[in-house]
C-alpha cells in the first residue's frame, strides 16, 4: 500500500509518519528476495531470506498473523510468520490493494498512519524493556525435536512392531510432554539404519542436509531397535544437540516382550533428552552464574521430562558462526561445568567449576555463542587419560589420582595411571567431582569431571618427571644437610666445653674434625651441578625446579655458616 503524504497531520500523524517510514524502510523493502508467496484476500505473504524481527515487533505487521516461532538460539523471529489461512506460506506481510480497493488511498493512508503510530510506540516500548521481553520469549520457546527410528531392514517383525511403537510414542509425547516439544517422527533410511543397528555411530558425513543449515532443529534423538533369537528387544536412544553438534548419553534398554516396548521406548527417549540453557549473568570472582533454561516457562503435564533441578550439570560449548549464522567452529571447553544449585521457574542459580580461570566470558562477542547443554552420568566409569602437554603421544605413567567432592576438602585415592597413562574413575553417583593429579608431592592439575558422563576424557598435563627427580634430589640433599648440621653442632658444643675446662688439645681435635666436614662451598658446587642437569621441557615444571633449588640454597646459607668455626679457631689461637 502506498503512503499518501498529502494526508493532514493530526495527533497520531508524527508517529504514523515516523513509524510507517521505519516499518517500510527497515522491514518491508529489504525483504524482496522471496522464497514463496501466496495471495490471501488482499494480502501477499512474503518471506525475506535471513530477515530477523524482534519478538516485540511481530504484532505490528498486520491482523493476518496469529503466531510465530523464534530463532533457536536467541528468540528472534527467523522464518515463521503464519497467516490466518492454512494455504498461505510463512513470511512477512505486505498489503497490496486489489482493483476493488483502488481509489480509497486516503482511507488506507489513514489506516497506515494508525499502524505506523502503533508501530512507533511499540518500538519505544521495546527499547525500554527489550532484555526482559527477549528473555521471556526464550522461556516459552519449545524445543524443535526430530525423533529418528532405525530398525533392521528385511526383518518380518520390524514393520508391525515399528508401526505400533510409533503410534504409542506419538500419543505419549503429546500426552506427557505436551507444549515443550514441537517434534517430527522420521525413519532412518535403510543404508544408514544398517550401520546404526550394528552399533556404529551416525557419522557427520551422512547427516541429513538440513541438520547443517541455518534453520536446523534443536535436537535429533536417534532410536535403534533390534531383536535377538530369543525374542528379546534391545533399544537405544541417543540425542544429538545440533546447536553444539554434540552427542549426549546413549540410553540402552533390554525389553522382554513387545507389549513393554512402547513404554520402554518413551522412557528411553525422555532420559536421552538433554535441556539447554543460556547464560544471563556471570560473576567470575565469585564463580557464580545465572542461567535460564529453554522452555522453562512452559508447563509440563507430568514429571516425565525434567528441564531443571538442583544438581543438574551443564557442559560448556563455544560456537563460532559466519555472517549467515552457520557454524564455522565449535569448541567443547574441557573440564568446565556449571552446577545448578537453586532453581526457580526457568531461572537457575549455578556455580562455575572449571580447571581454568575464565572458561566463560561475561560479555557477548559478535558471532560467538556460549552454549550450555545438560549432561548426566550413565556409564559405570570414565577413563581418565593423562598425556604430556609438550608431546601429546607420550603417556604420563605412575601419576597419582585423587578424587574430591565439589564442596568437600578431603581427598580419596583412586590409584595411579598405568603404562598408557590412564585410570578408570568409577561412577559412584556423586555427579560432578574434582580429580587431583599429582606426581610426587606436587599437584599438577585440578580436573572437574562427571564420572560416567563420557567414556574417556583426555588431560594434557606438564610432564613432571624432571621435577620429580629434582624433588628426590633435593629431599636427599636436605637429609644430608640435616645430618651435617647435627654433627657440626655436636662438635662445636664439645669444643666449647673443652675450652671452658682448659683442655685446649681436645678442643683443637674437635676443630680439626669440624674442618674435615663438608663446607658450604662443597654443597653449592654439588647443587649447581645437578641444577644444570635437571632441565624440564615444560616451563611450569622448570619454574618449580628452580624454586626448589633456590629454597635449598637458602637453607645451605642459613645452616652452614662458616663463622662459628672461625670464631672457635680464633679462641684457640688466643692466650
Amino acid at each position: 500500500m502506498r503512503f499518501d503524504s498529502s494526508f493532514p497531520f493530526n495527533a497520531m500523524g508524527i508517529g504514523g509518519v515516523i513509524g510507517g517510514g521505519i516499518a517500510r524502510a527497515c522491514f518491508i523493502e529489504p525483504v524482496k528476495s522471496l522464497v514463496g508467496e501466496q495471495p490471501c484476500g488482499n494480502a501477499v505473504y512474503k518471506l525475506g531470506a535471513g530477515t530477523h524481527i524482534p519478538p516485540g515487533l511481530v504484532s505490528c505487521v498486520g491482523d493476518g498473523i496469529k503466531e510465530f516461532e523464534a530463532d533457536p538460539a536467541f528468540g528472534m523471529v527467523s522464518s515463521v510468520l503464519k497467516p490466518n489461512t492454512p494455504k498461505a506460506k510463512t513470511g512477512f506481510v505486505e498489503e497490496k490493494p486489489t482493483p476493488a480497493f483502488q481509489g480509497q488511498g486516503k482511507k488506507y493512508s489513514f489506516l497506515w498512519q494508525v499502524a505506523g503510530s502503533w508501530f512507533f510506540s511499540a518500538v519505544l516500548l521495546l527499547l525500554l524493556c527489550w532484555p526482559a521481553k527477549a528473555q521471556g520469549v526464550w522461556d516459552l520457546l519449545p524445543y524443535r525435536v526430530e525423533l529418528w527410528v532405525a530398525v533392521p531392514s528385511g526383518e518380518p517383525w520390524a514393520q508391525p512392531v515399528l508401526n505400533e511403537c510409533l503410534q504409542h510414542l506419538q500419543e505419549d509425547v503429546d500426552r506427557w510432554i505436551g507444549p515443550v516439544w514441537n517434534y517430527e517422527l522420521r525413519l532412518v533410511e535403510p543404508k544408514i539404519a544398517a550401520r546404526l543397528v550394528r552399533g556404529e555411530p551416525w557419522s557427520r558425513e551422512v547427516w541429513p542436509e538440513h541438520w547443517t543449515q541455518v534453520e536446523h532443529p534443536d535436537k535429533a534423538i536417534v532410536v535403534t531397535l533390534t531383536r535377538d533369537d530369543l525374542g528379546f528387544f534391545r533399544l537405544s536412544a541417543q540425542e544429538l544437540d545440533l546447536r553444539s553438534q554434540s552427542w549426549g548419553p546413549k540410553i540402552v534398554r533390554q525389553i522382554g516382550g513387545s507389549h513393554l516396548l512402547a513404554e520402554g521406548l518413551f522412557e528411553a527417549v525422555c532420559e536421552a533428552f538433554c535441556p539447554i540453557a543460556r547464560l544471563v549473568s556471570l560473576d567470575l570472582e565469585a564463580k557464580t552464574a545465572q542461567l535460564r533454561v529453554r522452555g522453562g516457562g512452559l508447563e509440563l503435564p507430568t514429571a516425565s521430562l525434567r528441564l531443571n533441578f538442583p544438581g543438574q550439570v551443564y557442559r560448556i560449548f563455544v560456537r563460532y558462526n559466519d555472517r549467515l549464522g552457520r557454524a564455522t567452529r565449535i569448541q567443547d571447553i574441557p573440564f568446565s561445568y556449571l552446577l545448578a544449585e537453586k532453581t526457580e521457574g526457568a531461572v537457575i542459580s549455578a556455580k562455575l567449576i572449571s580447571a581454568f580461570r575464565s572458561p566463560l566470558s561475561a560479555r557477548r562477542r559478535g558471532r560467538v555463542e556460549q552454549l550450555l547443554v545438560a549432561t548426566r552420568a550413565y556409564l559405570p566409569a570414565t577413563r581418565l587419560v593423562c598425556r604430556d602437554r609438550a608431546e601429546p603421544d607420550r603417556p604420563l605413567r605412575a601419576y597419582w589420582v585423587y578424587r574430591q567432592s565439589v564442596e568437600g576438602k578431603e581427598t580419596t585415592l583412586v590409584g595411579t595411571t598405568d603404562d598408557n597413562g590412564s585410570i578408570l574413575v568409577p561412577n559412584t553417583g556423586e555427579g560432578l567431582i574434582v580429580l587431583w593429579v599429582k606426581n610426587g608431592q606436587v599437584p599438577l592439575a585440578r580436573l572437574p569431571v562427571v564420572p560416567g558422563a563420557e567414556e574417556e576424557v583426555v588431560a594434557h598435563l606438564p610432564r613432571d618427571d624432571e621435577r620429580l627427580e629434582a624433588e628426590a634430589f633435593v629431599l636427599g640433599l636436605q637429609e644430608e644437610l640435616l645430618d651435617l648440621v647435627t654433627r657440626r653442632q655436636i662438635l662445636l658444643t664439645r669444643a666449647e666445653w673443652y675450652l671452658r675446662a682448659g683442655q685446649r688439645d681436645r678442643a683443637r681435635q674437635m676443630l680439626e674434625e669440624l674442618r674435615s666436614l663438608q663446607t658450604l662451598d662443597d654443597f653449592r658446587r654439588y647443587l649447581l651441578l645437578n641444577r644444570k642437569r635437571l632441565i624440564a621441557s615444560d616451563p611450569l615444571a622448570q619454574k618449580r625446579i628452580d624454586q626448589m633449588f633456590s629454597k635449598t640454597e637458602e637453607l645451605l646459607r642459613a645452616y652452614l655458616d662458616p663463622q662459628p668455626i672461625e670464631t672457635l679457631a680464633a679462641k684457640l689461637r688466643g692466650p
